[in-house]
């Protein structure tokens, strides 16, 4: 069964369809924003005009289309819808047609939302109608007839209660955390070790501590009230930046750390100092999230 496509009667009489065919919106979020009058609670769907200019000196894409609203860029038509369009609009000039500014929600309990263009176009440039122009007076603000989808990030870590921890250091942790950083950092000064001694590394604070890695649940909640709960790692800096800091310095700084925060437990009095030193050797070492 073929879903009626939603339109709105265009200049002419030519119907205009919905597209989402604007790319881009997030470099021109501040003009976006200035349109829009900023960012409300439950978000926007402004109706206004937006006009398609051709940017045929474009040095990436010579059919690239602009997409202007009151006079500011807000985007770029999609590549293969402008593959369509630029011929027409470098023939006539620029077309004018309706636009939706959505998004741009702002709920300080939760999160905030960035702005996006939707398009009223006609199927094909053919349908384009000499002259004819929307009123500016077109610009409105439609009532906003769902929630906005909202995203609630919360990193959480599972693993054994407090007591077991300090259980676990008095008992095994603070004599097996020595043997383990030893291990570490001579398999670290071998080249092919140097995975498996940054992967010990990395496991420390659970060796002295049973301190378990964060976890980051992403809930979204969809406009049409659907929920789903993601699981996944906290995110990292690009391989490369942690590699280099690994080479030039998180190896060597992260040895003396953690014999100093060693040396610090078995203090009994220090502890309170040491624990947070063996949280950042992930940090230390290879610049790790989480």
């Amino acid at each position: 069964m073929q879903t009626e496509r939603e339109s709105i009667p265009g200049p002419g009489g030519t119907p205009l369809y919905l597209s989402r065919a604007v790319h881009g919106e997030s470099f021109y979020q501040a003009a976006i924003s200035e349109i829009a009058g900023g960012k409300k609670e439950r978000g926007h769907q402004l109706r206004c005009v937006a006009a398609l200019r051709p940017e045929p000196k474009n040095k990436f894409d010579p059919n690239a289309v602009q997409v202007f609203i009151q006079g500011q860029l807000v985007g770029y038509l999609a590549r293969p819808l402008a593959e369509t369009w630029s011929p027409a609009l470098r023939r006539r000039g620029k077309y004018e047609c309706p636009a939706d500014i959505v998004g741009g929600w702002d709920d300080s309990d939760r999160d905030t939302g960035l702005f996006g263009v939707d398009l009223w176009l006609p199927d094909f440039p053919a349908d384009l109608t000499p002259r004819a122009k929307i009123p500016a007076s077109a610009i409105k603000e439609l009532p906003v007839t769902s929630a906005a989808p909202a995203t609630t990030i919360v990193d959480t870590r599972s693993g054994p209660n407090m007591l077991i921890r300090i259980l676990w250091f008095l008992c095994v942790g603070w004599w097996l955390s020595f043997l383990w950083i030893t291990l570490a950092s001579l398999v670290s000064l071998t080249i092919l070790g140097i995975p498996l001694g940054i992967w010990m590394c990395n496991r420390v604070p659970q060796v002295v501590t049973l301190k378990m890695d964060s976890v980051r649940l992403v809930h979204t909640t969809g406009a049409d009230g659907s929920s789903t709960v993601t699981l996944t790692g906290v995110a990292q800096r690009p391989f490369w930046q942690r590699a280099l800091w690994y080479l030039l310095v998180g190896w060597w700084l992260t040895t003396i750390w953690l014999y100093l925060a060693w040396l610090l437990c078995i203090t009994i009095l220090l502890v309170p100092v040491a624990f947070p030193m063996f949280t950042v050797t992930g940090k230390l070492l290879t610049l790790k999230r989480g």
